[in-house]
C-alpha cells in the first residue's frame, strides 16, 4: 500500500512524536515532500512550433516540463499544469 499525502505530512511534522520501527515511512514522505516541493518551482514551458510567419517560427504549442503533456499557448498558458500542477514561469516566453 502507498503512502497518502495525509500520513506524509503526518510524518514530517516536528510536533509529531511517534517512533518508527524503521526509516522506510520517513524515507517515503521525505520524497514525497521533495517530489511536491519540487512542483512550486516554477520551470519555464518547452515550447515548439510547427509554421513559420515572416520567417520566424511561430510557437503555437507548449509542454509541461514536468509531465509532458501540451497545450495550445494562444489559449492555454495557465500558472500550473492543469495535469500535474507544475509551476509554469512565462517570464522568458
Amino acid at each position: 500500500m502507498s503512502m497518502t499525502y495525509e500520513r506524509a505530512m503526518e510524518i514530517l511534522d516536528p510536533q509529531h512524536r511517534e517512533h518508527y520501527p524503521s526509516i522506510e515511512p520517513v524515507n517515503e514522505a521525505c520524497r514525497m515532500g521533495m517530489e511536491a516541493l519540487k512542483k512550486q518551482i516554477p520551470t519555464a514551458p518547452i515550447l515548439s512550433g510547427d509554421g513559420y510567419a515572416d520567417g520566424v517560427l511561430v510557437y503555437d504549442t507548449w509542454e509541461c516540463p514536468n509531465c509532458g503533456e501540451k497545450y495550445e499557448v494562444e489559449y492555454e498558458q495557465y500558472g500550473h499544469c492543469p495535469s500535474c500542477g507544475q509551476a509554469i514561469d512565462w517570464s522568458e516566453g
